[in-house]
């Protein structure tokens, strides 16, 4: 362009170039990240996963975003899925684990980003386990009441069969033999049972007998022996003591001179009868006790201490001796106090992160996690900040929590903390405003569904897919609804169709039976946001017509089926897939009908082959183990209707050949479980050990191997025990057994876990070990939720004895030191850490352990 005729002025460049960039090659600008889906999950088979979603978009390049989804089942081999070209993904039923990821790129790119992997794991249900606990009852105080749990909740009742067994306490004498049989309904995991006790005269130690569970049905055994006590109550005297002592608190720390706040009863005492009696005692160290003169009501009122102090409640009942003690109660006394800084060392956790449109105002930030460490008052200070690098006081913010007002741009916050005298703050975690653009509840567009379609009377109308998904910029994406009418004609209104209940997803089936005259349906999208209450995106209507139908049985083509296939002896075959469907020009369909031959080759006739239970599907998965010879397969066709009783339709005949593998070795990949921990005083012939969880994965039969060790680390091989179970014989010492498993053809062995047979008895005899002796341990109360009191008896004093928990595969889950003075012991135990479940305590001292069950319930 040329510059000419200047008016007041001069030219001083008279050409400018003009350049036209040509708009109609494409260009690939494409993504640099594919965003991200979730979220893994499992279920027994067969499994319908949720929903895949979105949790981070893509990012990066120009132009409008394609998809599809693939999936895998061993996460090697990927596979497109026809139709799966959303945002989101919602699979069908599944019966293996299955692997799924998103593929993105940008309009006119070829090149596929991946996100990461999400993963839908297909589990094998169990059958619930049943565990009966210990109780002790007095004499005179009814019948014994055990507790049999379930470890989870079972849709079917579950049944068994209870039975007594003498122990010390004699059938008749001491208690009524019993045997009957109990249900946990369905739903429930516990059932009370019943023996009843017999209260006599005769002043006689406390005694035992056994409860053991049989014959479950739908569940196992896991824990089958339960140990009632009898506690007699004849004595000598008039006395009728407290069978729990109850339980006391609270802790409390502070500066020195610390004023203790008031002990509080928080349990009563229960069981015996007559008044109640009370003395308190206090220690330093939590096992040498010193009464406190006066100290005899129900609560007590510490004066102020100097340093760290422990207390307990002793009870008993009007006309006893023995006091029965409650937990211990730590009062301590921190320091240093005054001027000097003994700062926290752990700030805290705040939460929680949340998101909102402009103008935004966030909820509360709340404390989720105390401050630790360190002694004195805390000061608290809330900052904030928008870039996470420069951090500004929050005026007036010195409380444990913070509430923000209301913001505009994305803010993060966190929570200062130290100790009085002390300069240096320690933060908490970061908690992330974020303000997000306002949701425009019309960006959707409805995409298309298809196609119209008639039917026969009572027929099953085929599914109406998508087309094309509806669109939206929004990050969250669409959220569907359908709509349907019923008329010659689609409605002239939105106002006059209905709501289809349940029909949220991107296409929809009708039910067979569910259209008895023409209807029209209507896809209709909305914004997948909370804000948009409407579905503004509406596609196109179909039409589902129905006519009365003539068939034709013989109107069918077979298709074809695939493929012919060689499996391992005991192997599970691949599924055989529909590689063209069978055809008819019956408007209501085909149905379908597996058959099978035993044989070198294919049958000469169908009359020789068997239909397969069940198997009425296009594709047929034959189960694993249900091919031990060469057997031919045939997938067999009809139209869809009552009066056509025999499959013309054919497929060729396929076969699942089936081998020696020999060297080729599919091995387990979960060698199992098996079970269970016991403890007695040797030389003890334990329990058989039994699988308590079967081995997992791989082809071919099943191969055992036993193992055992005496320090868990060093196995020997146990000469012909190769069963899935084991009976150990006698033993003189603790050891340690696991189970290897390994498939037919292969040569490693995959071991279990370990189970501990424990020699309680340490090798002292006679009266060493009398002298020694650690008797009468009781625990209380059963079930626990959090304190479990454990008291007992002691001969003599027995200093660096132990306290240990197992769980009932015998893996020690909690060990405490003890001091054990010489008579009564009580020991109050914090197991609110643990999961519910049974447990088994044990208390050791200089020679024998005493050994008791007890149950977590929450």
């Amino acid at each position: 362009m040329n510059l000419t005729n200047p008016t007041n002025a001069t030219i001083a460049d008279p050409q400018g170039v003009v350049t036209i960039i040509d708009n109609d090659t494409p260009v690939c600008d494409n993504i640099t990240y594919a965003g991200a889906i979730g979220y893994d999950e499992s279920g027994v088979s067969p499994f319908d996963p949720s929903n895949i979603v979105q949790t981070a978009a893509p990012s990066g390049g120009s132009g409008t975003l394609e998809y599809k989804w693939q999936q895998s089942t061993n996460g090697t081999t990927w596979s497109d899925i026809s139709g799966a070209t959303g945002m989101t993904y919602n699979p069908g039923v599944i019966t293996q684990t299955t692997q799924y990821r998103r593929c993105v790129r940008r309009t006119n790119c070829t090149i596929w980003l991946n996100t990461n992997v999400v993963i839908k794991t297909v589990t094998t249900a169990t059958l619930p386990k049943l565990n009966v606990n210990d109780v002790s009852v007095i004499e005179n105080a009814g019948p014994a009441v055990l507790q049999v749990c379930a470890s989870e909740t079972s849709t079917l009742p579950i049944t068994f069969t209870y039975t007594t067994v003498n122990g010390s306490a004699l059938a008749g004498s001491d208690y009524t033999a019993t045997t009957a049989n109990a249900t946990i309904p369905a739903g429930q995991t516990c059932v009370n049972i019943t023996v009843p006790i017999t209260d006599d005269l005769v002043v006689e130690p406390n005694e035992t007998f056994l409860v053991n569970l049989s014959s479950p049905v739908n569940a196992t055994i896991q824990d089958g022996q339960g140990v009632v006590t009898i506690i007699d109550n004849d004595g000598t005297g008039a006395c009728d003591n407290v069978t729990n002592p109850g339980s006391v608190g609270y802790y409390q720390s502070g500066c020195g001179p610390l004023d203790p706040a008031l002990i509080v009863e928080t349990a009563s005492p229960s069981g015996g009868s007559g008044s109640l009696e009370y003395i308190w005692q206090s220690s330093l160290n939590n096992w040498t006790w010193t009464n406190i003169s006066g100290a005899t009501s129900a609560s007590y009122d510490p004066p102020s201490i100097s340093s760290s102090t422990f207390y307990r409640r002793g009870v008993r009942r009007m006309g006893c001796t023995a006091y029965q003690f409650s937990n211990s109660v730590l009062k301590e006394v921190t320091g240093p106090c005054g001027t000097t800084c003994d700062n926290v060392t752990f700030g805290g956790n705040v939460g929680f992160n949340e998101s909102g449109a402009s103008p935004f105002d966030p909820a509360q930030m709340i404390e989720t996690a105390a401050p630790s460490g360190g002694s004195g008052s805390l000061q608290y200070q809330w900052q904030f900040s928008t870039n996470g690098t420069t951090w500004t006081d929050v005026s007036g913010a010195t409380g444990t929590s913070y509430d923000p007002g209301v913001i505009t741009t994305t803010t993060q916050y966190r929570r200062a903390v130290r100790r009085a005298n002390c300069t240096t703050w320690l933060f908490s975690n970061v908690v992330i405003k974020s303000v997000v653009p306002s949701v425009d509840c019309n960006d959707v567009t409805g995409g298309s569904v298809g196609s119209s379609q008639t039917i026969c009377n009572g027929g099953d109308p085929a599914p109406i897919n998508s087309l094309s998904p509806a669109t939206t910029s929004y990050a969250g994406g669409v959220k569907y609804v359908w709509m349907c009418y019923v008329g010659a004609n689609p409605p002239s209104s939105m106002s006059m169709a209905t709501m289809v209940p349940g029909a949220t997803g991107v296409s929809y089936d009708p039910p067979a039976g569910s259209v008895t005259s023409k209807k029209w349906f209507r896809r209709c999208a909305g914004v997948n946001d909370p804000s948009c209450t409407t579905y503004p995106a509406e596609s196109e209507w179909v039409y589902v017509d129905v006519t009365s139908c003539s068939v034709n049985c013989n109107d069918i083509t077979g298709g074809s089926i695939g493929y012919n296939q060689t499996i391992c002896t005991s192997g599970d075959p691949i599924a055989f897939t529909s590689i063209a469907p069978a055809t008819t020009s019956f408007a209501g369909g085909v149905k379908y009908q597996w058959f099978r031959y035993e044989g070198a080759t294919a049958p000469a006739s169908m009359s020789l082959a068997s239909p397969v239970t069940g198997a009425t599907g296009a594709t047929y998965d034959a189960p694993a183990g249900s091919v031990t010879t060469k057997t031919w397969f045939r997938r067999c066709a009809a139209p869809n209707d009552a009066s056509c009783n025999f499959y013309y339709g054919e497929s060729a005949w396929i076969f699942v050949e089936v081998t020696n593998c020999g060297g080729t070795c599919t091995n387990v990949t979960d060698p199992g479980q098996v079970g269970y921990y016991e403890a007695k005083c040797a030389p003890f012939d334990p329990e058989a050990l039994v699988e308590t969880m079967p081995p997992a994965g791989g082809n071919g039969a099943l191969e055992y191997m036993w193992q055992s060790s005496t320090d868990n680390w060093t196995w020997t091989n146990i000469s012909g025990a190769t069963g899935a179970s084991y009976d150990p014989p006698v033993i003189y010492a603790s050891t340690y057994y696991r189970r290897g498993v390994r498939r037919a053809g292969c040569t490693d062995y995959m071991f279990s876990n370990s189970v501990y047979k424990r020699n309680t008895c340490q090798g002292k005899m006679g009266e060493e070990m009398t002298q020694d002796a650690i008797s009468e341990l009781k625990v209380m109360p059963v079930p626990t939720s959090s304190v479990l009191n454990v008291q007992f008896e002691a001969f003599t004093e027995q200093p660096g004895s132990v306290m240990q928990v197992f769980d009932v595969t015998g893996r020690l889950v909690m060990q405490q030191n003890l001091f054990i003075q010489s008579g009564f012991n009580n020991l109050s135990v914090d197991v609110s850490s643990l999961n519910s479940g049974y447990y088994f305590v044990e208390v050791t001292g200089n020679a024998v352990r005493q050994r008791a069950k007890f149950m977590i319930a929450r």
